[in-house]
């Protein structure tokens, strides 16, 4: 088919979908929407791990960073971490260099990895604080808090949601004595889907001298939902 002729059908393609569209909401509708919160308690933790570490050359800095990096690893299997669970990632071996006088003098090199791991119990936050923030050059990034049955609670927060929407649309058409037909769509809106009421974040070296004092206190996981759905608009039935 010939480009002219592509375009041509493409419009007229384009068209006709647009006249489908329109004819579907010529009809009376009613237009809702529908929010569903659903509060739960964390069960799991994520944490992500920052490790550095500096050295005059690049050979010994990848060196140290080796015997660092493992170090870490070692200690999260005797925390019971799994192995699938860890994850090392953006890894670097780069010059390092700072200013003085105004001017940039090269220190040395350095080396650095991101290690996330999952612990999929709460008991052990005081065991693992402790622990790596005696290892040499880590820094903790975060803690982030999270439920390990996520999707089926995201999916049921949405199912009610929708019930909202429809419960609305009944109210809402009832104060005009009509009552509502079969849905014409059901779209989920952009909201947020999750919102921690207490993260967790800190630096390991900064807060060393509180870890034997440190309670945890995951707060509450809110998990949200918005529908919107349209809704054939009809006439009450008289009897």
């Amino acid at each position: 088919m010939k480009p002219k002729l592509l375009a041509a059908a493409a419009c007229l393609a384009a068209f006709f979908w647009v006249s489908a569209q329109a004819e579907h909401f010529q009809q009376p509708h009613i237009t809702v929407y529908g929010t569903a919160t659903t509060e739960v308690v964390p069960d799991l933790m994520r944490w992500r791990l920052y490790v550095r570490t500096n050295g005059k050359t690049a050979s010994q800095a990848a060196d140290a960073h080796s015997q660092n990096v493992s170090a870490v690893l070692a200690f999260l299997r005797q925390q019971k971490i799994a192995e699938k669970k860890i994850q090392t990632s953006q890894l670097q071996l780069a010059e390092d260099w700072e200013y003085r006088s105004g001017q940039r003098v090269k220190k040395g090199y350095y080396a650095a990895t991101i290690i996330s791991f999952e612990s999929p119990s709460l008991e052990n936050y005081s065991s693992l604080w402790k622990g790596i923030s005696q290892l040499p050059s880590v820094s903790i990034e975060g803690v982030v808090f999270d439920v390990s049955n996520r999707i089926q609670i995201q999916e049921d927060t949405r199912i009610q949601a929708l019930l909202a929407a429809k419960r609305k649309a009944k109210r809402l058409v009832a104060a005009l004595e009509m009552r509502i037909g079969e849905p014409l769509l059901i779209e989920e809106e952009a909201s947020r889907l999750d919102v921690v009421r207490n993260p967790i974040a800190f630096s390991a070296q900064s807060r060393a001298a509180e870890a034997d004092n440190e309670s945890l206190s995951p707060g509450t996981l809110l998990i949200q939902a918005r529908i919107k759905a349209v809704f054939h608009l009809l006439h009450a039935v008289r009897l």
